[in-house]
C-alpha cells in the first residue's frame, strides 16, 4: 500500500508540471566554451586541472589518441577514460567561461 500510495502521488505531480520544465530542472547547464580565448589562456586553465583529468584531455585532444589507446597508456579501464574526459572537459570549460567573464569577454548562451 505504501508503494502504491507514493507511486500515485508521483504520477499526480508529473501531471501538474509540463514535461519541458521537468527536463529543464533536471539537466545541468553546461556553459559553452568562449571562442576568443588565446592559446596561453587555455594552457593556463589546463594546467590548473587535476592530473587525473589533464592527462586524458591532452592525450585525446592534443595527441589525438583513441579512448582505447589512452586506456592502454594510462593503464586504466576505457570507461574511466571516458568519464575523466567528460568531467575534465566540463571543469576546463567552466574555468574558461569564468576566466572570460573576469577578463571582460561577453559570454552569450550560444557561445558567441
Amino acid at each position: 500500500m505504501f508503494n502504491v500510495h507514493y507511486s500515485n502521488q508521483r504520477k499526480d505531480r508529473l501531471h501538474l508540471v509540463p514535461v519541458e520544465e521537468t527536463i529543464a530542472e533536471t539537466m545541468a547547464y553546461d556553459p559553452p566554451t568562449p571562442q576568443r580565448l588565446t592559446e596561453k589562456e587555455v594552457l593556463v586553465a589546463l594546467e590548473r586541472l587535476p592530473r587525473d583529468f589533464q592527462i586524458p584531455i591532452v592525450l585525446s585532444d592534443v595527441e589525438e589518441l583513441s579512448y582505447r589507446e589512452i586506456a592502454d597508456v594510462m593503464e586504466i579501464p576505457i570507461g574511466t577514460v571516458m568519464s575523466r574526459l567528460h568531467r575534465g572537459r566540463k571543469i576546463l570549460r567552466t574555468e574558461l567561461v569564468n576566466y572570460a567573464r573576469e577578463s571582460g569577454y561577453k559570454i552569450s548562451s550560444l557561445g558567441e
